[in-house]
């Protein structure tokens, strides 16, 4: 009887040992991966740095408007490089909208236009 019991220990000892083993793989594929839970953590701080830059950008251009609400172009430039140092101006001579910017953080060129509209050009 009692090497009945030991057989039926084993193979509930092989039984939970599987079933173990494919719980660590489930798991370690739902971490991992291009769909993985780190990787959409990746994408979703990069779109929420994004979506700040953006917003401080839009900031920015509501600073810039001169006292009978026009965007003022000089005192955009100013405001984007005393604010925004990392925002390069893609065309620093042009005296006339739209003007475009390169961020450093994010590599995303933005255009502006001269109301003051924002289009982010590579998405």
């Amino acid at each position: 009887m009692k090497n009945n019991v030991k057989g039926i220990t084993l193979i509930a000892l092989v039984i939970t040992i599987t079933i173990s083993l494919i719980l660590s793989s489930i798991t370690i594929a739902a971490i991992s991966g291009d769909s993985g839970i780190i990787s959409r953590a990746g994408k979703a701080k990069t779109e929420t740095e994004a979506a700040e830059e953006r917003e401080r950008i839009e900031n920015e251009i509501i600073k810039s408007n001169d006292k009978s609400g026009d965007l003022d172009l000089e005192l955009l430039k100013d405001n984007f490089s005393e604010d925004m140092p990392y925002l390069v101006c893609n065309n620093p001579s042009t005296d006339s909208f739209p003007i475009s910017y390169t961020s450093s953080k994010t590599n995303k060129t933005y255009e502006i236009d001269e109301i003051g509209n924002v289009e982010t050009i590579n998405e």
